[in-house]
């Protein structure tokens, strides 16, 4: 969820707001990439998006997607260098809760499906990283299957230089697979990992999954 510095603002279903406690255990078990264009992205508007942002600010080891605070921050592109592999990472959501309105005039403060920069933005990590990682928002909540829009971005995402789709929203856990799209590129995808952590209590929301994958980088 969002980050909210106003203790006044914290709040749960249907429109969320985090204390930045939150944030401070996350980085403290080790996290170091967040990604955070969601669904409930805007649902304290643009002071939610300004507080999150804000807020990992602090921390030079975390890499944070999906928001920013300008037109700059969005032009600059996620390349991230661990143990000499850059990776590009990416994070959009295929919408904002009926909230798209907010977005009006600031387009640039949550990624979403619908930006028209994706194919030149997977261009410039293809061409920059050694690989690409691209975490989307989307799917049908509840569901045990991807869908087919689901699957259609998965594969735009691929085909354009995307090694590894994760995707969440579902909330259970869908499948996972080596997925070769209808133009022969392949890549890894995980439809959705279920809840990390949540206080949805049916059986298959608790029931979530962690995806283990191992990157090596060999040079001839």
């Amino acid at each position: 969820t969002i980050l909210i510095n106003d203790r006044n603002q914290y709040s749960g279903y249907p429109t969320f707001g985090s204390p930045f406690e939150i944030g401070e255990a996350l980085v403290n078990v080790g996290f170091n990439v967040v990604t955070h264009a969601t669904n409930h992205t805007y649902d304290k508007k643009t002071q939610g998006i300004l507080d999150s942002y804000n807020f990992w600010k602090q921390y030079e080891d975390v890499t944070t997607l999906g928001i920013h605070n300008s037109e700059e921050d969005f032009n600059k592109k996620n390349i991230v260098d661990y143990n000499g592999i850059k990776i590009g990472m990416l994070n959009y959501t295929y919408g904002l809760n009926g909230l798209e309105n907010w977005r009006v005039g600031s387009e640039y403060m949550v990624d979403m499906l619908t930006d028209s920069d994706i194919e030149s933005t997977l261009l410039e990590a293809e061409t920059n990283a050694d690989m690409t990682i691209a975490i989307l928002h989307v799917g049908n909540e509840y569901v045990y299957e991807p869908t087919t829009y689901a699957q259609q971005q998965v594969d735009r995402f691929i085909d354009n230089g995307a090694d590894i789709v994760l995707c969440a929203h579902p909330h259970v856990l869908e499948p996972y697979e080596m997925r070769t799209t209808e133009k022969g590129n392949t890549g890894l995808v995980y439809y959705s990992l279920g809840n990390y952590v949540s206080n949805q209590n049916e059986l298959p929301r608790i029931l979530g999954g962690m995806a283990d994958i191992t990157i090596r980088k060999t040079e001839y």
